[in-house]
């Protein structure tokens, strides 16, 4: 039938497309040591993830499921926002590159007698350790080397060396 008054007309057929609007799921990263980056992931049930630096406004810095941040020495919080063909997530999803900071090291120069043995400590409890000796423990004695290292290993896998000197007397 045609319109009230109408006798004829033409008919045009018109196809309508409708975009689901995307959802987003993300996956906490695990803590990040200062002074590396972190590689945010986030994915979406349709479209494509970008990344943005603002919760709202901004351009796009990244595209992609995975996005890894430049080098990171502070907790930084980026967004995701799911794109199908123009129709987008309805917020952008906030995700936060916690940052490890590694307690303060430093090297040790020991005077000592000829001959003396001293213990060496690494100096920080609960991590793990690998002496220059090949000893695993927080604590060594020396066994007449005059140089020793220790590589820290944090809980999250930062790692660290700290240098021991003995100077004989």
């Amino acid at each position: 039938s045609y319109p009230i008054g109408c006798l004829t007309g033409i008919r045009t057929s018109l196809t309508a497309t409708i975009n689901e609007i995307p959802t987003i799921t993300v996956t906490n990263p695990s803590p990040t040591c200062k002074g590396f980056s972190a590689t945010l992931i986030a994915s979406t049930s349709v479209g494509i993830i970008n990344w943005y630096e603002n919760a709202t406004g901004g351009t796009i810095i990244a595209t992609g499921t995975n996005f890894t941040t430049p080098i990171l020495n502070e907790n930084t919080t980026y967004y995701a926002e799911a794109n199908n063909n123009g129709c987008h997530s309805i917020n952008r999803i906030p995700i936060k590159a916690t940052i490890v900071s590694f307690p303060s090291i430093n090297d040790e120069t020991i005077t000592i007698c000829k001959d003396k043995i001293v213990p060496l400590n690494a100096g920080i409890a609960n991590y793990t350790y690998l002496w220059s000796t090949g000893a695993t423990t927080q604590s060594i004695l020396s066994n007449g080397l005059l140089n020793y290292s220790v590589v820290i290993t944090s809980p999250e896998g930062c790692i660290k060396t700290k240098n021991f000197t003995l100077i004989e007397n």
